[in-house]
């Protein structure tokens, strides 16, 4: 998978790649236990500063997408391990997160709840796609 950072977007850097990341993780493009980039290199290839990416690794691991192992560097977790009870409580506690903050958009413009309701199952319905091809 490549990462690749819009300079001059509005979307702060790390954010731009910690999309990237969680996309990958949901479009099986990133597997559990996959190595990713050192925080050095990534930020070497991206052309920005290395706490910016330290930051979005960070944050994944904050919210469960990726395991820091000190030097060995970041691998991407495995949200179905046994045991990650605890990652698995604070996924949903984001997941809820996102979801009232588009909720709250939603309604300041206008948009119905029926629709708000058909587009978020129509893209969750993209995404677990790739994953249902991938089992075929």
């Amino acid at each position: 998978m490549v990462i690749t950072v819009q300079l001059e977007s509005t979307t702060p850097l790390y954010q731009q790649i910690q999309t990237q990341i969680i996309a990958g993780i949901a479009q099986s493009e990133l597997t559990p236990g996959e190595q990713l980039p050192s925080v050095r290199a990534l930020a070497a290839q991206l052309g920005i500063n290395l706490h910016t990416v330290n930051k979005a690794y960070r944050l994944l691991q904050d919210e469960g997408y990726v395991i820091i192992m000190g030097r060995a560097g970041a691998r991407i977790a495995d949200p179905q391990g046994v045991g990650d009870t605890a990652r698995r409580t604070v996924a949903r506690d984001t997941i809820t997160k996102h979801l009232s903050r588009s909720a709250q958009e939603a309604a300041i413009w206008g948009i119905e709840r029926e629709e708000f309701l058909k587009q978020a199952e129509r893209l969750y319905d993209q995404i677990t796609a790739s994953h249902k091809g991938d089992a075929q």
